[in-house]
């Protein structure tokens, strides 16, 4: 029998903020000055909708922001500037996070990646805000106050782990009274906060601290906070990271996650002494934390997507992707075209099945429809939205696979979907289909032998499979009198199709 998904086209649970495509993750920003980088970020705003990007390293020592000329501070912001100019001309806005520690200032050596980013606290606690501060008065110069009004300071990167950060809770709070102070200086409305920590971490005690607890730098009681970030990948779920155990399981994980640090921020800000919302911004989220993944690059990846902007909704003002692009060297210089990035394109511009569920995700409409899913197995879900201005209808429907839950080889769901109460109308239907044979240039790669560098014409070949496939086109489709509009398809697993109803004009 037949799964069913049975919507009601009339009953609107609530508007549906695309909320995922607020921004995405990227490699340093000194990256941005590669034209084939920009180029991937170009792609993201366009087809995506992205509006802001995340790095590491705004103050790593290759972007020359701070140096010491006899024993004074010297600050340098020509890299900033063209890093900047390069994203706001394409239309993207920075997500600043502040880190690394400038060698100059740093003090100690423990540095991560390849490219040796500086995680110890600064020697000097005045004159990390005396960076903090010039950077942003520099940003105000160059860029506007109203413009970098829009922009958000987050302060480190994962401070709860020791790679990360070389210092206890209690450093990183320091760090965080003199940055949120030094933003503050510039301009009360700049936007700032933190902890983005791994694993949601860290999300209650840090705004108590920004409520109750003693702020290193002014001396007074609580530091500014418009915004809590934090981190999460399912492949946390269990584990024990420098020493905290990471709740959930990998199958509950985002959704039990987005809901307790959510509650935390109700609790413990949204009706307290800030006198503002707070908003929630998760700055990182993929499946895995763990790059060299096959699952990265396959067709389960587009359902496992779907299914987690589902399973967030309405707990998040952003949710930022870890990553946009797979020209990423944290970990050194990719070797193959695919080889397990986190990103949802290739180094050459290929288009995962990743990047073709946020194709889908972006023809979503702003309103969410109610929707039962009857009688399917447990990776079948689906999102039904509609447009306000149109009145078009969105079916999102996926069938995602648990890692080792099931193997790939099973047969295909039967699911019957029922849009009760149509009205009479026609629609034009459009269905999009992302799974191993379709809209996935991973396939295609395989099929070509797995070449580590494709040639130019094996690269427009992935190009060319990489596209979102329209697999079923009907003009006219209506229902009989008041019946309701059945649409019947078979979905395999590690798969997620969309279907678009618009309606036909009179």
């Amino acid at each position: 029998m037949a799964a069913r998904i049975v919507v009601d086209v009339h009953e609107v649970v609530g508007p549906f903020p695309h909320f995922w495509e607020f921004g995405f993750g990227s490699e340093r920003p000194f990256m941005v000055l590669r034209e084939a980088v920009l180029d991937h970020y170009r792609l993201g705003r366009e087809e995506l909708g992205f509006r802001y990007v995340r790095a590491h390293g705004i103050f790593h020592d290759e972007m020359g922001v701070y140096r010491l000329i006899d024993g004074k501070p010297v600050y340098g912001w020509r890299a900033v500037d063209a890093v900047y100019d390069r994203l706001l001309s394409i239309g993207l806005r920075p997500f600043v996070e502040l880190s690394f520690m400038p060698s100059a200032l740093a003090s100690g050596s423990q540095t991560c990646f390849y490219y040796q980013g500086n995680v110890t606290p600064p020697r000097d606690w005045p004159q990390w805000g005396a960076l903090v501060e010039a950077f942003v008065r520099h940003l105000v110069e160059r860029y506007g106050l109203e413009e970098v009004r829009q922009w958000y300071f987050e302060v480190w990167n994962e401070p709860n782990l020791r790679y990360f950060w070389a210092g206890t809770q209690d450093d990183y709070w320091r760090l965080y009274d003199w940055a949120a102070d030094a933003v503050k200086r510039v301009d009360e409305r700049m936007r700032v906060g933190g902890p983005a920590t791994a694993a949601g971490a860290w999300v209650d005690a840090f705004i108590r601290h920004c409520l109750e607890g003693h702020n290193a730098c002014t001396g007074r009681v609580g530091a500014p906070l418009d915004f809590v970030s934090y981190h999460g990948y399912p492949t946390d779920a269990g584990q024990v990271l420098d020493g905290e155990h990471v709740p959930f399981t990998r199958e509950t994980y985002w959704r039990e996650m987005a809901r307790r640090n959510a509650r935390f921020v109700r609790e413990l800000a949204a009706k307290d002494r800030l006198g503002h919302d707070v908003e929630i911004h998760v700055t990182e989220w993929n499946s895995t934390a763990h790059l060299h993944d096959p699952e990265l690059d396959d067709s389960n990846q587009a359902a496992f997507i779907c299914r987690t902007i589902k399973d967030v909704a309405g707990h998040l003002d952003s949710f930022s992707f870890w990553t946009l692009s797979d020209i990423f060297e944290e970990g050194g210089w990719p070797e193959a075209e695919f080889h397990g990035g986190f990103g949802l394109v290739t180094i050459h511009g290929v288009c995962k099945p990743s990047f073709n569920a946020f194709r889908m995700l972006h023809m979503l409409g702003d309103r969410q429809l109610q929707t039962a899913v009857e009688g399917a197995s447990p990776g079948v879900d689906a999102l039904v939205t509609t447009s306000s201005d149109t009145g078009a209808i969105q079916v999102l429907v996926w069938n995602y696979v648990v890692p080792g839950a099931q193997a790939r080889g099973e047969s295909a769901e039967k699911i019957a979907i029922q849009l009760e109460r149509p009205g009479g109308r026609r629609f034009t239907l459009r269905q999009y289909l992302v799974d191993r044979h379709h809209s996935n240039a991973y396939t295609a790669w395989k099929e070509m032998g797995a070449p580590p560098r494709p040639d130019g014409r094996q690269l427009a070949e992935l190009k060319r499979r990489g596209e979102l496939e329209l697999v079923r086109l009907r003009r006219g489709v209506a229902a009989s009198g008041q019946e309701p509009l059945s649409l019947h398809i078979e979905l395999s697993p590690a798969s997620a199709t969309l279907i678009l109803l618009e309606p036909d004009r009179a």
